[in-house]
């Protein structure tokens, strides 16, 4: 059965033997782009080039449904964000460590001072040094 839906957010979903039947009418009955949108009601050609690019790189695999699913579970949006989130987190809790290290009331050594640490130096704005 060829069918196309469309889903909650307003995008539509073909099944891959609709789309078997778009690439076969361009590739096999020599449809033009447009001719097969025209046909089988699908709004733009870039669609079908795509597909027809997919099936000819991968085949049947090229036309199936990719949308929502990742390759890796470690990718995708909120997870970076997350990531990125320890890392300052842990850089932020060396640099506290470091600073009281440099404060004598905190058990730190006395002569040592903030700014020899070198990453502090390197982030201070320039306009704040002159």
């Amino acid at each position: 059965m060829f069918e196309m839906k469309k889903t909650r957010k307003g995008k539509t979903t073909y099944s891959p033997e609709f789309k078997l039947k778009a690439v076969k009418m361009y590739i096999e009955e020599g449809y033009g782009y447009k001719r097969v949108c025209k046909e089988l009601g699908i709004p733009s050609t870039k669609t079908i080039r795509l597909w027809v690019k997919n099936y000819d790189e991968t085949g049947l695999d090229g036309l199936e449904e990719r949308r929502g699913k990742s390759k890796s579970p470690l990718k995708g949006g909120p997870r970076k964000k997350k990531l990125r989130l320890e890392e300052e987190n842990r850089r932020l809790k060396a640099e506290n460590e470091y600073l009281k290290s440099c404060d004598p009331s905190q058990g730190g050594e006395t002569g040592r001072t903030i700014s020899d640490h070198p990453r502090v130096i390197r982030d201070i704005p320039h306009f704040l040094t002159m």
